[in-house]
């Protein structure tokens, strides 16, 4: 149990390796504060030899904070992580608090930030089991089940199947995902809010004229590319990272996501920022399992959940001087 994350404070001289249990769900909160906390905040976890590395398998979240080259790479969170358009505005938000900084998102994730540092991928690459394709486009048994959808082009037409698995298992069909096609229903045009107030988290378009599949995700997908290419031989592979536009535009705009609002996502932002933040007492979850005769052994780095102490005053401050100087950048 946990949220692991390795944290990277890089220099001249080379890097140094941490290691959090907990932090990978609230990175977005510890780092938007500006490069002081965020350096203060990467020394309190616990620091690692240089085979401390997590693999793509553990690594919930990660950053790289380069002082020198005054580079910010991450990727983790909870809300963020997901939401395409809301890690956008917190992105663009953030960056007013990160002056003179450049602020990347991981889109690879763990492996982004080993390569970073000069760290091979195959490191801490695990490849995914085969067995999670899916060859079916079974859509869900409730609509608000949803996760992604799947575009198809065969013969000029465009057609449209939500689908309520995850986006790289039906990548990870090949093109036997082109036989389950005339099997289910399909849509001409489809409105993803129609069915769900939830943004997708993924998307794919097979082209089966030109043989070109795209794909876009929200979340980190390590070394997935790659794997998507070996298992289309002969297509074309494209990745737009988290352009879920790039869907939209293939299918023709048939295909259509609804933004929510800037305001709202604001809105959104600053309850996550301006909430309070406790460690996580696994010791707690410990003795209740004990109280049922279990056997329970905890790791001792689970013990510790290293936060920054920042008051909510100040959160509002730096908050609301990073709103004020994003709303002069939109205008």
């Amino acid at each position: 149990m946990g949220h692991r994350a390795n944290l990277l404070l890089v220099d001249s001289k080379g890097y140094d390796l941490f290691y959090s249990h907990w932090c990978a769900i609230t990175l977005p909160y510890d780092l938007f504060w500006g490069p002081d906390y965020a350096i203060t905040f990467v020394c309190l976890q616990n620091q690692q030899t240089t085979d401390g590395w997590l693999d793509t398998v553990w690594a919930e979240g990660g950053a790289v904070v380069d002082v020198d080259r005054k580079q910010l790479l991450f990727f983790g969170g909870e809300s963020i992580l997901y939401h395409v358009p809301l890690r956008r505005v917190y992105l663009q938000l953030q960056q007013q608090t990160w002056p003179d900084w450049t602020v990347n998102w991981a889109f690879e994730g763990i492996i982004d930030l080993a390569e970073y540092v000069g760290v091979e991928r195959k490191i801490v690459l695990s490849e995914r089991d085969d067995e999670d394709q899916i060859t079916r486009l079974d859509p869900p048994e409730e609509r608000d089940w949803i996760q992604c959808v799947g575009t198809f082009q065969i013969q000029g037409n465009i057609l449209h199947f939500p689908l309520s698995g995850l986006l790289e298992d039906y990548l990870m069909a090949g093109p036997h995902l082109l036989d389950d096609c005339q099997n289910q229903k399909a849509y001409s045009q489809f409105r993803y809010a129609d069915w769900t107030t939830e943004f997708p988290t993924g998307g794919f378009h097979v082209d089966a004229d030109q043989k070109i599949i795209s794909f876009w995700n929200a979340t980190d997908c390590p070394g997935l590319f790659n794997q998507v290419k070996a298992k289309w031989p002969d297509w074309n592979v494209n990745w737009a990272k988290d352009r879920f536009e790039s869907q939209s535009e293939l299918s023709h705009d048939s295909l259509i996501f609804h933004v929510p609002e800037t305001d709202m996502l604001l809105s959104e932002l600053e309850e996550m920022l301006l909430a309070d933040h406790q460690p996580f007492d696994i010791t707690k979850l410990a003795d209740r399992l004990a109280e049922d005769n279990s056997t329970v052994q905890i790791n001792p780095l689970a013990l510790r959940d290293d936060h920054l102490t920042l008051d909510k005053r100040k959160r509002s401050q730096i908050l609301r001087s990073a709103l004020a100087a994003f709303r002069a950048a939109e205008h």
